[in-house]
Formats: structure tokens, sequence, C-alpha cells
């Protein structure tokens, strides 16, 4: 078959030569398509237009049609608009599968709380943004996804329509406010700040409504309550012009509460005042303005009384009497200067009126406005070197003493270079040189240094002037001494020199003297040497010490003392605030202290006593702490605090609370059989170690326990071992701090039941006493046993010297004795004892030991012990302060020396003996034994030494 073709551009026919081709500029789009054939004839028609001959196909940019631009009211909300584009073609038929969308953009993106959008089927959608209004032209773009290969496109021209969202007046929000009381002759303002519109607000005009209704004139933003309001309730209406034109309101108030009769009236005269420090008071008066129906009270206060204070606290009208009642201002003068004060303005405050009459009831008057000036003018502090001080002199020599630098022209001090050698090798030369230190200790805030000062004639050196603040390790220049005669004055300003700090002076110049000449010592001499502090503080400093820090229960010659110091004398007693701490009770261990102390004027400084109560209690050695507290006329110093301490006189016993076999065994009874000497011990047998025979040896280490120990100052044991012939003994020692370190007590080395008293020091706490054996020599293996009848620690001092001053010291032996004095005086010594010791051991010494001492003690039958046959005893720390004693005291001290071993002989100071005849003779000092009352009764002592000891 033939086929013929016809190819057609454009509507013209194309005329092919014999091999087809397409003759001019190929043109995008459909131009090329076949035309229909005549009937009978096959026609194939297809679009080519955007075929190339290379086989490659363009292409072809989407289409569509707009639709209305949209006009919508303002917060009118999201927006939807359906098919809004239509005609929407990705291009020819031949990119019908190709999948289009739109692109959209405006010039007013701020109109919109959503941007406009445009989905694939052409619904149009956006949302205004809140109370916004105006146009928006939107540019829209319909996309392929084509591609643009080969020259194709895949976006349609842009397209524009417009979005104008029209104005809606936007209504106010919030309501006026009243403030104010709704009281007869109180004025109401208009609250506004409530009030908002998106549109904007414009200037307020008001309205004021007496029971809703329009009062006349009352156009102002504030309404003065008068007589015709009361018993009404007033409102307010607000009106205003938007921003965007639109009259706004009336907005109206709540209404107040219906108003009530005016109230009375406070007069305060005058409402300022001035006073002066340490001058006169001075006073204004309050007054009613009507008489009240009920009493009126008006409280009333100074809002700095470190300034001023008033008279009275409240002003008080009586029922029918309105004053005027007169109050005083005092002030107050604080010895503060300078910036630390000047003049100071405070308020005397007066408080809401308090009645039953309600036109006062609630009723707040004036305050007074006081200004108090200052009449503290600053001084300056001179500082002086510390004439106790020993270490200045470095190099040279001096003259004169330290104090001479206090005072101008009482003395000098003068200090001249010493020659020093200033190169070394076999021949040093030799130069000047000085050094010379002065303390001040304990500076603050020094702002000016001063010396006057001179240096020898013909001196070829000078003397510089340096600190330092840190012991010398850096040094800062004051200034140098360069002149002789007169003095030159050296003063130096701008300092704030705090601390303890050194001044040295220091020559300039150690170079070596010429040739083989001495070198020049020179001098320089200082008369006056300072340091200067502002003082802006005039108050006088205040101290507490302990002028005596013990003192002891049950003994009136034995308080407790503290001191109240101020820094400077003043015609004005000083009230002193303290606090009161410590481990003993106010009122219950001492008589009560009431925290406040005054020094009398024109004196420094009062003690106060602290007496202890006796109060049978067993609690030990506690302490009374006094604590300065601050105050507005006094400055609180570095002794701040001080304690005194008050000895128990009660005696605390402390026996064991358990026990531990370390090795040994218990052979006979526990723990609780050392608390009492009756008979009823606790035994502990040694234990062999294994081995052979010789190697064998026997050990015991057992432990008590006593718990809760509180100053025991004395130990106690019964206690024996069996009788060996190894020689094996036990020695007792305690610790206290679990077995860490341990302290002999005593050695148990007597087959019958022995008291071993031993005197410790304030010991407390958890107490372990441990006996071990003594002998653990290889081949003595016999098990020995440590017999303990009783054990335990008391609170109590062991020295027998110390007599209470409640103990009952006979006055029979001022006479001529007879045998029942006699009696009487040994019963009450033996007695003292008795009552003292709880050890029945003790008791049994002193009950054998009676018919002794009576025996004995006769001998003073028919003699007169007048004072000069008395003792007199040292007054001085080292005795006990008695001036004389009797026999009765004499048995007391002997029995305690026989029983417990305590030395009392004159070299340990105790006493201050008289020599007896024999002493006298023989060169030596007197002792208690023979200086009784002379050598005529030797045979009592011979006695009384051989039957106790």
């Amino acid at each position: 078959h033939r086929f013929d073709m016809q190819f057609v551009r454009e509507g013209t026919d194309v005329v092919l030569g014999s091999i087809p081709v397409v003759l001019g500029t190929p043109i995008s789009g459909d131009g090329y398509e076949f035309e229909d054939c005549d009937d009978g004839v096959i026609c194939i028609e297809a679009d080519f237009g955007n075929h190339r001959n290379d086989g490659g196909t363009a292409n072809v940019a989407p289409s569509f049609t707009t639709g209305a631009d949209q006009v919508v009211a303002e917060d009118s909300g999201p927006q939807t608009v359906m098919a809004w584009a239509t005609n929407i073609s990705p291009g020819p038929a031949s990119e019908s599968s190709q999948l289009v969308d739109f692109i959209v953009s405006n010039d007013n993106t701020a109109l919109f709380a959503a941007q406009p959008t445009i989905s694939s089927d052409g619904t149009l959608t956006y949302t205004p943004a809140a109370d916004a209004f105006g146009l928006a032209t939107v540019s829209v773009l319909l996309h392929d996804d084509g591609g643009t290969a080969s020259g194709g496109s895949d976006t349609s021209a842009p397209q524009l329509f417009t979005i104008s969202i029209s104005p809606v007046n936007d209504a106010p929000v919030g309501l006026p406010v009243i403030v104010g009381a709704a009281q007869q002759g109180q004025i109401l303002t208009a609250d506004t700040s409530g009030i908002s519109d998106a549109d904007g607000l414009g200037p307020f005009a008001f309205q004021w409504l007496r029971d809703a209704v329009e009062i006349s004139g009352a156009t102002a933003g504030t309404y003065s309550l008068s007589s015709a309001d009361v018993g009404s309730q007033i409102s307010v209406q607000v009106s205003y012009t938007d921003g965007h034109g639109t009259a706004e309101g009336p907005l109206t108030s709540l209404p107040t509460a219906p108003v009530t009769p005016s109230l009375g009236s406070i007069v305060v005269t005058p409402t300022t005042l001035v006073t002066t420090e340490g001058g006169a008071a001075q006073s204004f008066e309050i007054s009613l303005g009507s008489v009240p129906t009920a009493m009126v009270t008006i409280p009333i206060n100074s809002s700095d009384t470190t300034e001023g204070t008033i008279s009275v606290t409240e002003v008080v009208f009586a029922a029918g009497d309105s004053g005027p009642v007169t109050v005083s201002v005092s002030p107050v003068d604080d010895l503060l200067a300078g910036s630390l004060d000047g003049d100071i303005v405070y308020s005397i405050v007066t408080g809401p009126a308090i009645s039953a009459d309600t036109s006062y009831d609630g009723l707040d008057a004036a305050d007074v406005s006081v200004t108090n000036l200052d009449n503290d003018v600053p001084i300056m502090n001179r500082a002086y070197a510390d004439v106790t001080y020993a270490a200045g002199l470095i190099e040279g020599t001096e003259s004169g003493v330290i104090a001479d630098t206090h005072d101008v022209g009482l003395g000098a001090q003068a200090m001249t270079e010493a020659s020093v050698a200033v190169t070394g090798g076999r021949k040093p030369k030799y130069g000047s040189a000085l050094e010379y230190h002065w303390s001040f200790p304990g500076l603050s805030g020094a702002t000016t240094f001063g010396v006057d000062a001179f240096q020898s004639s013909g001196a070829d050196d000078n003397f510089r002037f340096e600190y330092t603040t840190d012991g010398g390790t850096n040094w800062t220049v004051l200034g140098t001494i360069d002149q002789t005669t007169p003095y030159q004055n050296l003063t130096v300003t701008g300092l704030n020199v705090t601390g303890d700090v050194l001044v040295r002076v220091i020559d300039t110049d150690r170079s070596p003297a010429k040739g083989s000449a001495a070198p020049v010592l020179d001098t320089v001499t200082i008369d006056h040497l300072y340091f200067e502090s502002l003082r802006e503080d005039l108050r006088p400093i205040v101290t507490v010490t302990a002028v005596d820090a013990a003192a002891t229960e049950n003994n009136p010659a034995d308080i407790g003392l503290y001191r109240f110091e101020r820094s400077e004398v003043s015609s004005s007693p000083l009230d002193i605030s303290y606090s009161i701490g410590g481990t003993a009770t106010n009122g219950a261990d001492y008589d009560l202290l009431s925290a406040t102390i005054t020094i009398p004027a024109d004196q420094t400084f009062v003690d106060l006593q602290v007496n202890p109560i006796d109060d049978l209690a067993q609690e030990g050695t506690e302490s009374i702490v006094l604590t300065l507290q601050t105050g507005t006329q006094y400055r609180v110093g570095s002794a701040s605090a001080a304690t005194v301490m008050v000895a128990d006189d009660d005696v605390s016993t402390y026996l064991a609370t358990s026990e531990n076999t370390v090795s040994g065994s218990v052979a006979a009874n526990t723990y609780t059989a050392t608390f009492v000497d009756d008979g009823v011990a606790e035994s502990i047998q040694e234990t062999t170690t294994n081995g052979k025979k010789s190697d064998r040896t026997s050990l015991v280490e057992h432990e008590w326990t006593l718990s809760g120990v509180t100053d025991a100052n004395s130990f106690y044991l019964l206690a024996s071992r069996t009788d060996n012939a190894e020689g094996d003994d036990f020695v007792f020692s305690y610790s206290t701090d679990n077995g860490g370190t341990w302290t002999d007590l005593a050695t148990v080395n007597s087959s019958t039941l022995t008291l071993y008293p031993v005197p410790l020091s304030s010991v407390s706490g958890t107490v372990i006493v441990r006996v071990v054996d003594t002998d653990r020599t290889a081949g003595s293996s016999s098990t020995d046993t440590i017999t303990v009848d009783q054990m335990y620690l008391s609170s109590a001092p062991l020295s027998p010297l110390v007599l209470s001053s409640a103990t009952p010291v006979p006055t029979a032996s001022l006479s001529q004795l007879t045998i029942a004095q006699v009696d009487s005086t040994v019963n009450a010594a033996i007695d003292y004892w008795t009552a003292r010791e709880a050890s029945s051991a003790i008791k049994s010494e002193l009950s054998n030991a009676k018919s002794d001492l009576l025996e004995i003690a006769a001998s003073f039958v028919g003699l007169d012990l007048s004072d000069d046959k008395r003792i007199d005893f040292d007054g001085d720390t080292d005795g006990f302060g008695w001036t004389e004693i009797s026999l009765f005291d004499t048995l007391v001290h002997e029995i305690g020396h026989h029983l417990f071993d305590f030395d009392h002989d004159a070299a340990d100071s105790e006493f201050e003996l008289p020599e007896s005849d024999e002493d006298e003779d023989a060169g030596q000092d007197g002792d208690l034994w023979d200086s009784l009352v002379d050598e005529a009764f030797e045979d009592f002592f011979d006695g009384f030494s051989s039957e106790l000891r």
C-alpha cells in the first residue's frame, strides 16, 4: 500500500522533498498535527509539535483560571473557598498524568494568622489575624512535576488576586474601679487601669452617678463625697473614642457601699520638729476636731529609737474630752560622728485611732517628722609604740627608751649606726648600718603617720622610715629624715593601716668607707613617733572578764567574780546588757542574775559577784558564761565573754557497769561484788600458758567498765592478792580512750585486804579499769588470785586538807582544856572524816585510832592554848587562807596525813610555820609536827606518830 502524508505547520502545508524533513525552526506547542483525510483514505492523526528529531520531548507549562477577589470581615475566622481556581490543566493530553500544586505568596503576611494556600483541586484557605484588617495582593502560580528538561516549563505565569479584610469594631474589656472610702468628706478616684481595647484607648470622659443617676457637673476623674451622698451608692461611667474612631462606652463601675457620715478630725501641731543630740526635749500636741462620744486612743511610736524616744506610747482622750495632749520627744545622744551618723530624719508615727465613736475609729492622724542634729565631732586617736616591745634593736646602738617617743619635748630616743663589714674577703671593708623596730599592735584604720626626728650633724647617711603589716616580709616606705636640728617633721597621710604593725628606721647608705678610714657612725634622734586614726564611733568599748573564775558550792568564801569595764570614764552611768549561758542554771545553781548591770558615773568598771547555791545534786563542775550583748551606748570589745567554773561539793560515786576478761578467769562472784566492802568480793585467777613446764607462765588481764563518769577526783580500791612465793603482784590502771593509753593507779602487793586510795584530776567519760599481773617469767606458773572487795571512782578530792566552812570548829581549845573538851574535839575530828569518806575501811581505821587519839590528846589537859601558842597559816594562794588553827584543825589534818600519807611540811609551801626551840637551835625550819605548841609536847608527837603509822 502507498501512504501519502501531508505535513501542516500552523495551517500551512509543508512541502517535503524526496527525504521527509521538517523545514524551518520547530515551534514548541501543538503547532504540528495530522489533518483529517478524505473519505476512503486511511488517516492517522497525532500531535507531535513537541517532538524533536533527537527523540526528546519538552514539558508544556500548566494552566488554570483564577477565581474572584476575596472580601471578608475582621476576626471572621478561618476561610475556605471551594473551586476558587478552575480549568486546572497540567498541559496537553500527553501530560495529563502530571501532578500539579499551587505556589502562593502575598505582600501583607501580618494580615493573616494562617497564610493563604490553594490546594491542587483549587480550594483557597486562609485565616485572618486577630484584630487585623487591610488588603493583601496574592500571587498564584501553578506548578507541575514535568520538570524543565529540554527547554520545557513546569510553572505557569503568575496570576494575581486580592484579599480584603474589612475592619470591625473591638469591644472594650474591663470596667472602671472606684478607689477610696465611701465616707463623707473622702475623695473617690476612678481607676481605669483595668480597661483595655484592641482598637486602642483614647482620652477618658467621666460621669459620676448617685444611685445610678448622673450627678450634675461630676465629670472629673475624682469625686469628693458630700452630705448629699450620705446613704447613697456612688458609681462612675467612663467613655472614650477608640483608635478607629468608634465611640466606646459608657463603661459603668460597680457601686460603692452606701456613703457614711463624715469622720471626726485629729489635729497634730506642729508636724515637724528639730532636736539636738544631748539637747532638750521638744514637744507637739494632738487634739480632736470635735468632742468624742466615746474614749479615743491613738497609738504612737518612734520610727528610730536610736535617735529619739517619746514620753508616751499612746494618747488617750476620754469621752467628752478633745484635748490637746502634749507628747515630748527626747533626742538620743548616740556618740556617733561623721559618716557614721550626721543629722538624722525620722518620724513619730501615729497609728489609726481606736474608739467606739465611729467618727474617730480608724482615723489616722498626720505623722511628725523629726530631725535630730548630730552633736558629735570625729576625733583623732593617736597610737604610740608599745613600750614592752623588746626586740627592736636589729643593728646599731640605742639610748633613751620607747616611751620617750610618746610626748613632744619630754625626752627622745636616739639610735646610732654600728660598723659592719660590707665586703667579703680576708680584709673586708666596713660601712655603717642601723635598723631599729617599733611595735604598734592592733591598729585599726590608721590614716596618718608622723615622726619628729633629726640626724647628726655632718652625717653622710640618711634614715628611712618604713612599716610592715606582715611581720617584716614586705615593707612600705613612709619617708626619709635627711635634716639636722631642729627636728624635721615627717607626716604621711592617706594611709589605711590595720593590724599588728612594725615600723622601722633604717640607714640608706651602707657603702664602705674610703681607704683605711673608719666609717662615720651617724645618729638619728626621735622625739615623737605615732599613728593617727579618725575615730567616728565615740562610744566606749566594754569588756567582761572573770576576775575570779573558780567558785565552789557551799563555800561563801569561794565565789565567782566578773568585771565589766569600759574603756574611758564618763560622768554618766552606763547600762550594759549580757546573756547568761553555760551548763549551770541561773537561779538554781547560783543566785539569780538579771542580765543587766550598770557601771556607775565616774567609774570605769563594776564587779558582779556570782554566789553558788548548794543544791545537794551530784552534777560535777558546771560553767557560767556571761556574754556581752550589743548596745546603743557602747561597743563590745574583744573580751566579750567570760566563764566562771563552779565546783560541785556533792560527792558522786561511780561503780563498775560491766566487765571483760582478756586472760585468766573469774573465780568467784562478778563485778557487782565490788560495789560495797561487805566481805563479798570478786576474785579473778591467773591462767597458765601451754608448753613445757619450764616455759609456762601465769597471767591475768581483766577489765571493768565504769560508765558516765564526770569529774572523778579520786579512786578507791580495797583488794588483796593470794600469798605467793613467786612475788607476783597486780597493777591496776585506767583508760579513758577505750584502751588506747593506760595510767597506773595502784599495785596490790598484800595478801590482806588493803585500801588503796589514789588522787585523780577530773577524769570523765567511759573509764576502763584494768588489772594485770606483774610477773610473767617463764617457769613462774602458779595461778595467783586477785580479790577485789570494793572499787569505785569519787568526785570528791582525796586531799584531806580541805575543810568545809560548814564544819563546826570547836572553840574549847582556846581556854584550858578538860578531858571532856578533849573528847569532844577528837570526836568532832573523827566525825569530820567519817562524814566525808564513804569507805567503811576508812571508818574502821578512824574508829580504831580514836582511843589512841584520846590518850594522846589528854596531854593537853590543863594547858592554856593562848594565841601565841596557835599556828599561823599563810594567806597567799599557796595556802588555804587560814590565819590560825586550833587543836581540832590539827587533829583533822594529822588524821588525813597518817591515813593517806599526804605531805604537809613547809617544803611544799603549804604553811608558814613557827620554829620550835629545838629547830631554832639546830638552825632548821619548823614543821607542823613539833611546832604544834612547843617541845613540851614531844611525847605527844612521838606517840601520835608511832600509834598511827
